[in-house]
């Protein structure tokens, strides 16, 4: 259970819904189907802003999860991807 503004909600879903056993997530152009797909689905575009917003929260959990993995020397989120995920939210 969870509660927060809806672009939270899916800026980390798009982000996480391919954890797989290992929980790294969704890559960056899935993350960016699912996006586009939640839009399609609810039947209304997101801002700019709230884009920006999903990706930003997504970023999150990704950076999150990659402080926990790099302890057990598992590379969960590199360089390219941070920066891409980055450049997305508006950082």
């Amino acid at each position: 259970m969870v509660y927060e503004p809806e672009v939270v909600i899916i800026g980390q879903a798009a982000a996480m819904f391919e954890g797989g056993p290992t929980g790294a997530g969704a890559s960056v152009e899935r993350t960016a189907a699912f996006l586009e797909e939640y839009q399609t689905a609810r039947g209304r575009a997101l801002s700019n802003n709230e884009l920006q917003l999903c990706w930003a929260a997504g970023l999150w959990v990704r950076t999150f999860n990659a402080k926990k993995f790099h302890l057990d020397n598992f590379d969960a989120l590199g360089r390219n991807e941070a920066e891409t995920r980055m450049r997305h939210a508006g950082i």
